[in-house]
C-alpha cells in the first residue's frame, strides 16, 4: 500500500499554529463524531463507537482504529481519507441516504487528534473543493509565442517546399497539426535523439541524409534548438495547476445555472475541459500546456459555431477562472432540445452520484437527463458522422424536394442551364491524382462550392475534363455525348448563416456519404492515421483557413488551367456554354475571395484572440482520440492516480486488481480499452453511469464503442480464474493481433501460457511486466528466436522456452507488440540465459506511449506511385493476470 503522507502533510497545512488547548481539540473531535458519524456508530451499531460520548483516550489507544505513528494506517483515518467518490470512504454514502464527505478541515482535525497534536482547527467548515484560482497570465495569453507556433513557422520557411500539404510525408508546414507528427516514425516526445525528425536535421553538413538537402536553405542553429526544445516538451513546463475535482466542477455548474434567470435555465448546457486541465504526465507536469489549452478552447468555440444555423457567431462563456467549463444557450446555435438529448444518449462518460442534490437540481432546471458533457468527447463525436450530419440537419441527398439544394434555396441544374454558375478545372487537385472541376452557386448566405471528382483507375475520355468539360448529363449542357463528363463523386462546401462553412460528401447521384471513397479522393495532410476523408472533421481541418486552392496556386491567384484547353476541342455551341460557365480569372478570384474572407472573418469572431496556426478543432479531436497514458488515467475520473490505484487494489473484483497493476506499471490504454473499463471502475468508485447506446462513428469505420449502460452488481462479478484476459492490438487498416492468456491468475512457479493470433503477416514481441518491477522480454528469446506469424496463423506458447513465474505475488501484465517489419533490438539475453531484461525508457515515451520501432522499411508502391520506403505498420496492447502464492 502507498502512504498517504503527502496528502496528510497537505491537510495539516490547513490548520493554524499549534495551541495548548487540548480540551478544545477533543471537544471539536467529539462534535465531529456527533454530526458526521453517530448515525451509524452509536451504541450497539457499527464499531467503533463514534458519538459525543466516545472515550477518546481509549480510542487513541486502540491501534485497530488509530495509529499515532502512521495515522493513515489506522482504520479510522484510512477510511476517512479515501477519495470522496470512493464507495468505501467514511462517512458512508448510499442512494437512500447520501452523506457528504468530510471537508479538508475536518480531515485535518482528525489527523491532528490522531497524531497527538494540540491544534485548534478553525471553527468554519468550508468546502473541501478548491476555490477557483485567478487565471494566470500564461493561461490568458494567446499561444502565438509558443514553441508550437515557432516550430510551424520553421517548417513553413525551411521544409514546406518538399513537405507541404499534399506533398512528401511527413507533412511539415505552417498548418500541420503537430500532434500528428508524434508517432513511432517521426517524433518521440521527450527524446530528440531518438526522433527521426531531429536526427535528420542535426546531421553533419556533409552528410547526404541531412535535411533540408544541401541545395536548399539550411536551418540555423537557433532553429534546430527550437525544434529540439519542442520535442523535449519544454513548452509544457507551465506553472502547476490546482486539481479540480468532480464535485467542484459540478458545484460550479450548479451555482452558475442557478444564477441565471429561471426562464432561461432549460436552454442552458455546459461543456467541460476540466479533465484535460487536470491531466498530468508521469513526472507530474501538465500534459497539456497553457498554450495548448488555448487551442482547445478555440476548437470548442469554432466547432459549436460550425454546427449552427444562426446568423451570428456566439462564443461560449467560461464560468470559472480557470476557463475549463463553458456555458452555452441552445438557442444561440438554433438547436432544439431533442438534438442535445440525442447527443447525450450516446455519451459514454455519464458519471452520476458525485452529488445527488446538485445533479437532481441541474436536471430539474434544464429539463434534460444531463446538461454537462466533456468538451473533448463532444467535439470528437459531433464533428464526424453520424452526429455532424444530424445536428446540422443535412438531407440524405443533394437533389429533389427534400434535398440539400432545396434546404439552401437553389437548384444547381437550373443555374447551369441559365449559365448562372462559376466553374474552373485543375489537374491535379490536391486531394485526388486526377483532374477536378469546381463549381460555385450563390446562396442566401454566401457561396456553395461543389467539386466533381473522378477515379484514377480505369479513367477514360469521360473522366478527362479537357475532352469532356460540360457534364453532368442531367444539366443538358451539350448535345454531343463526348463533351459530357461522368464523375464519380464530389465534395461540397457552403457558407452557414454566420459565415463559417459546412461540408457534405456525395456520390455521383448526389447521395450523402459519411466517408469519401479513397479511390476518388484522399486526405494527404497526415491529420489521421489513414487517408480516408471523413465528412465533417477531415473537411474542417483541411479547410482551416477557408477555401483551398489547388497545388501551386493560392486563392488570390486562382486560375482555371483546363478550361482553355477544353475550348480548343469543342464545337461552336459547346464552346459558348463553356465560356459562360468557365469565367475569366478575375471573376473567379473575386467570388472565391469573397467567400474566403467571409469565413476568415467568422472564424476570427468564433476564436477571439486566437493567433495560433494549429487548426483547433482537429487538435481537440486528436487529443481525445489519442491513447490514455497511465499517468492521465485517474484524471478522467477526477481523482488522483494514487487514490485510484488504492481503490482498485482494495477491490474484490480481481479484474480491477489486475487493472491497478497495469496502471502502476505505466501501461497506456487505447480509447477503446479505456471505455471498456470505464463502467467497472466507475462502479468501484461508487458511481453509476447513465444508460448509453453504442455510437457508430466514422472514425472507427462504422464500429461502435461498447455500450456504457451501468450493469447491476450481479453482472460485475469477479472473473473466473479460468478466464484469461485478451489483448487486441490493431493495425491502421483494422486488422488485429491478439494475445490470449491461459488463465486470470497463476500460482508462483507455474508456467505462463498464452496464444498469439495474427490476421495479417507480422513480427511479434511479448514483454512481461513483473510484480517486482522487472521488465522481461519473453519473445523473442535465446531459444525461440524471432517470432513471425503468417496471416491467419495461431501459435501457442511456451514453445521451447518455459516462462516460469517467480515471486513476489501481485498483478503482472504481458504486452504484445506487432510490426510489419522486423523490430529494432531492445537487447539480448546474457550468456547462458534465455530472456533479456529491458529498460522501460526504451518502451515508453514521456507521454506513456508504447514505442514500437522497426528495423527497416522497404520500397514499394502506395496508391499507384513508387515510393522509396513504406513506413512499417505497428500495433500494441496488453493483458494482465494475478500471481498468487
Amino acid at each position: 500500500m502507498k502512504s498517504h503522507l503527502p496528502l496528510l502533510l497537505a491537510l495539516t497545512s490547513l490548520l493554524p499554529a499549534l495551541s495548548s488547548a487540548a480540551d478544545d481539540l477533543n471537544a471539536k473531535v467529539l462534535t465531529l463524531f456527533k454530526d458526521k458519524c453517530a448515525d451509524c456508530h452509536s451504541e450497539g451499531d457499527e464499531e467503533p463507537k463514534l458519538t459525543e460520548g466516545t472515550d477518546l483516550t481509549a480510542l487513541l489507544g486502540d491501534e485497530t482504529y488509530v495509529n499515532k505513528t502512521e495515522p493513515e494506517k489506522g482504520e479510522l483515518l484510512r477510511r476517512a481519507l479515501l477519495p470522496d467518490n470512493s464507495p468505501k470512504r467514511m462517512p458512508k454514502s448510499t442512494k437512500s441516504k447520501p452523506e457528504a464527505p468530510l471537508t479538508a478541515e475536518e480531515k485535518a482535525l482528525l489527523l491532528a487528534w490522531a497524531s497527538g497534536a494540540k491544534a485548534t482547527p478553525p471553527s468554519t467548515s468550508a468546502s473541501a473543493s478548491p476555490a477557483p484560482a485567478a487565471a494566470s497570465s500564461a493561461t490568458a495569453a494567446a499561444p502565438s509565442g509558443s514553441l508550437d507556433a515557432a516550430v510551424q513557422l520553421i517548417f513553413e520557411s525551411k521544409c514546406a517546399e518538399c513537405h507541404g500539404e499534399s506533398k512528401r510525408k511527413p507533412s511539415l508546414h505552417a498548418r500541420v497539426n503537430l500532434d500528428s507528427l508524434v508517432n513511432k516514425e517521426v517524433v518521440e516526445l521527450g527524446r530528440p535523439e531518438a526522433s527521426l525528425l531531429f536526427q535528420r536535421i542535426s546531421l553533419p553538413a556533409d552528410d547526404e541524409s541531412l535535411m533540408p538537402p544541401a541545395d536548399k536553405p539550411q536551418l540555423t542553429k537557433e532553429e534546430v534548438a527550437t525544434i529540439q526544445k519542442w520535442i523535449k516538451g519544454e513548452d509544457r513546463q507551465d506553472a502547476p495547476r490546482q486539481f479540480i475535482s468532480l464535485e467542484t466542477s459540478l458545484q460550479r455548474i450548479h451555482d452558475d445555472l442557478m444564477a441565471q434567470p429561471e426562464q432561461q435555465r432549460r436552454h442552458l448546457r455546459y461543456l467541460k475541459l476540466t479533465n484535460l486541465y487536470n491531466a498530468r504526465l508521469a513526472g507530474g507536469k501538465n500534459t497539456d500546456s497553457d498554450a495548448q489549452m488555448e487551442v482547445y478552447r478555440a476548437g470548442l468555440s469554432k466547432l459549436l459555431n460550425s454546427l449552427s444555423w444562426k446568423g451570428k457567431v456566439t462564443v461560449p462563456a467560461a464560468i470559472d477562472a480557470e476557463r475549463t467549463i463553458y456555458r452555452i444557450d441552445l438557442r444561440d446555435y438554433a438547436w432544439e432540445e431533442k438534438i442535445w438529448d440525442l447527443v447525450v444518449s450516446y455519451y459514454p462518460y455519464g458519471i452520476q452520484g458525485a452529488s445527488a442534490r446538485l445533479e437532481n437540481n441541474i436536471r430539474k432546471e434544464t429539463h434534460t437527463e444531463r446538461a454537462y458533457l466533456r468538451a473533448d468527447w463532444f467535439v470528437f463525436a459531433t464533428s464526424q458522422e453520424p452526429l455532424y450530419h444530424t445536428i446540422l440537419g443535412l438531407p440524405e441527398t443533394e437533389f429533389g424536394p427534400n434535398g440539400l439544394e432545396t434546404k439552401l434555396g437553389f437548384d444547381s441544374m437550373k443555374n447551369l442551364q441559365r449559365r448562372e454558375a462559376v466553374r474552373a478545372a485543375f489537374s491535379p487537385s490536391g486531394v485526388s491524382r486526377t483532374n477536378r472541376l469546381i463549381e460555385r452557386h450563390s446562396i442566401r448566405d454566401g457561396g456553395y462550392w461543389k467539386s466533381y471528382d473522378f477515379k484514377l483507375v480505369g479513367a477514360g475520355d469521360a473522366q478527362d475534363l479537357t475532352l469532356a468539360p460540360l457534364g453532368p448529363k442531367e444539366a443538358n449542357l451539350a448535345s454531343k455525348s463526348e463533351a459530357i463528363f461522368q464523375h464519380d463523386g464530389g465534395e461540397i462546401i457552403f457558407n452557414l448563416p454566420n459565415g463559417l462553412q459546412a461540408y457534405y460528401l456525395s456520390t455521383a447521384k448526389g447521395d450523402f456519404l459519411a466517408t469519401a471513397p479513397p479511390e476518388v479522393v484522399e486526405d494527404r495532410s497526415g491529420f489521421r492515421r489513414t487517408n480516408i476523408i471523413l465528412n465533417g472533421i477531415s473537411c474542417i481541418t483541411c479547410h482551416s483557413r477557408g477555401l483551398n486552392a489547388p497545388p501551386m496556386q493560392t486563392v488570390e491567384t486562382l486560375t482555371d488551367t483546363l478550361g482553355p484547353q477544353a475550348a480548343e476541342l469543342l464545337g461552336f455551341e459547346e464552346k459558348r456554354v463553356l465560356e459562360k460557365l468557365y469565367v475569366p480569372a478575375e471573376e473567379l478570384r473575386r467570388v472565391a475571395m469573397e467567400d474566403h474572407l467571409r469565413f476568415q472573418k467568422a472564424a476570427a469572431e468564433a476564436m477571439p484572440g486566437y493567433t495560433g496556426t494549429t487548426e483547433p478543432v482537429g487538435a481537440l479531436y486528436s487529443r481525445f482520440n489519442a491513447d490514455v497514458p497511465a499517468a492521465q488515467f485517474a484524471s478522467e475520473f477526477y481523482i488522483s492516480g494514487e487514490d485510484l490505484v488504492k481503490v482498485l487494489k482494495d477491490s474484490e473484483d480481481k479484474r480491477l486488481v489486475v487493472f491497478a497493476g497495469k496502471l502502476e506499471k505505466g501501461l497506456p490504454f487505447s480509447r477503446e480499452e479505456f471505455l471498456k473499463a470505464y463502467a467497472r471502475i466507475s462502479a468501484e468508485l461508487g458511481f453509476t453511469l447513465m444508460a448509453g447506446q453504442g455510437l457508430f462513428l466514422a472514425e472507427f469505420g462504422g464500429g461502435s464503442f461498447t455500450p456504457t449502460k451501468q450493469e447491476p452488481p450481479s453482472k460485475l462479478a469477479p472473473a473466473s480464474a479460468k478466464e484469461g484476459e485478451l489483448a487486441v492490438a490493431r493495425f491502421s487498416d483494422g486488422s488485429k493481433v491478439t494475445l490470449k492468456l491461459g488463465a486470470a491468475s497463476y500460482k508462483i512457479g507455474e508456467s505462463l501460457a498464452f496464444t498469439l493470433h495474427a490476421e495479417k503477416a507480422c513480427h511479434v514481441r511479448v514483454t512481461q511486466f513483473g510484480a517486482d518491477g522487472s521488465t522481461t522480454q519473453l519473445l523473442p528469446n535465446a531459444h525461440d528466436g524471432e517470432i513471425t506469424l503468417r496471416a491467419g496463423e495461431t501459435r501457442s506458447f511456451p514453445a521451447g522456452a518455459a516462462f516460469e513465474t517467480a515471486p513476489p505475488e501481485g498483478a503482472e501484465a504481458l504486452m504484445v507488440e506487432a510490426c510489419t517489419e522486423p523490430f529494432t533490438s531492445r537487447g539480448t539475453a546474457p550468456a547462458g540465459e534465455l530472456f533479456a531484461s529491458v529498460d522501460r525508457k526504451n518502451i515508453f515515451s514521456v507521454r506513456g506511449r508504447v514505442i514500437v520501432k522497426p528495423l527497416a522499411t522497404k520500397a514499394g508502391r502506395i496508391n499507384g506511385n513508387n515510393v522509396s520506403s513504406i513506413p512499417a505498420d505497428t500495433a500494441s496492447a496488453h493483458a494482465g493476470y494475478l500471481l498468487v502464492p
